[in-house]
């Protein structure tokens, strides 16, 4: 499922959530896993983080913060996930690969890419794949690793097995910094994404067009990113949000609720008119059981109405909240 292309600062990330096994098939549990969240960190050297020079140190402790913030608020975190992150270097051209990455140049040592795709290689062996998937997958992430695309997604390997792969550039200053923590935490938040594993509910998504469940997946994953990092460094994640949504939509004559910022800031404001409990988005909830499909759909006359109020937001001085009109004042 190809779904969200947004531009952070001066970096393209691209949020995508695919099953690997198939482009129409997801593999059941077919294999116990051990919940849990393992990283796989080569965009820093080091393990532990200098406490005399933190900032912008992308070191194991650091990500580790943030994926342990994401699985604290899960309400049951079920799947075996692996997260592997490095650098790429600077924008080289668009495209350039089967799936919607970019090539940058490539800062990697052939010595850290093997040692990427081994510990991949090492964990899908606990997976329900065949040996023959298995190779497949670490070719396809090998032609990623070698030629620079600049990575930024979840994958569906089994339903109960999901990989996070995180490629980016280096952050020049906190805004940047705070964008990779967001990114990291929004790919994360698709991992833990119950129902994106579930066959039946992936097949309702696809075919109801009543549907909006593959626009919520991309809002939900923004909107709890941006919060959780908002928490971890101090600042009003949802002010963050409107203020990005603000930016980019303001001048634009299209007012469609057509990406993951929109949608994000579309559920922000039924959360703000209590016709949708942000509980459920925090802990995951809202993607167990499709619930998406059950009660976010276009039967929901709050829902319908947010498709034509999400951008209605006023900007005063450093905050951004939603006008009057928008929270039915």
């Amino acid at each position: 499922m190809k779904i969200l292309k947004n531009i952070i600062s001066v970096f393209l990330i691209l949020f995508v959530v695919i099953s690997c096994a198939s482009d129409d098939e997801i593999i059941d549990n077919s294999k116990e896993v051990t919940p849990g969240v393992k990283l796989v960190n080569f965009s820093h050297t080091l393990s532990s983080c200098d406490p005399t020079n933190d900032t912008y140190n992308y070191c194991s402790d650091k990500i580790n913060s943030w994926t342990n913030k994401g699985v604290s608020k899960m309400k049951n975190q079920n799947a075996d996930v692996l997260v592997v992150t490095w650098n790429v270097g600077e924008f080289v051209s668009e495209g350039g690969f089967d799936r919607p990455y970019n090539t940058h140049k490539v800062v990697l040592m052939s010595s850290e890419i093997e040692s990427i795709l081994s510990n991949i290689s090492e964990w899908l062996k606990g997976t329900c794949l065949s040996s023959g998937e298995q190779s497949t997958t670490l070719n396809e992430y090998r032609n990623y690793l070698e030629k620079g695309a600049d990575v930024s997604s979840q994958f569906v390997i089994c339903s109960n097995s999901r990989i996070v792969l995180a490629a980016y550039k280096k952050a020049k200053n906190s805004e940047e910094e705070n964008g990779i923590q967001s990114f990291v935490l929004h790919e994360l938040y698709h991992a833990f994404q119950q129902d994106l594993g579930i066959q039946s509910c992936t097949n309702q998504r696809e075919s109801s067009s009543n549907s909006n469940g593959k626009a919520i997946v991309e809002g939900a994953a923004q909107l709890f990113a941006e919060i959780a990092t908002g928490e971890m460094k101090g600042h009003d994640g949802i002010n963050n949000l409107l203020k990005q949504v603000y930016n980019d939509y303001q001048g634009s004559k299209d007012k469609s609720i057509s990406n993951g910022y929109a949608w994000s800031a579309g559920l922000a404001l039924m959360i703000q008119r209590s016709w949708l409990d942000q509980s459920i988005i925090m802990d995951g909830s809202l993607f167990h059981n499709c619930k998406t499909e059950t009660d976010f759909t276009n039967s929901n006359q709050n829902l319908l109405k947010i498709k034509d109020l999400w951008y209605m937001i006023e900007k005063d001085g450093d905050n951004y909240k939603f006008s009057d009109q928008a929270l039915g004042k």
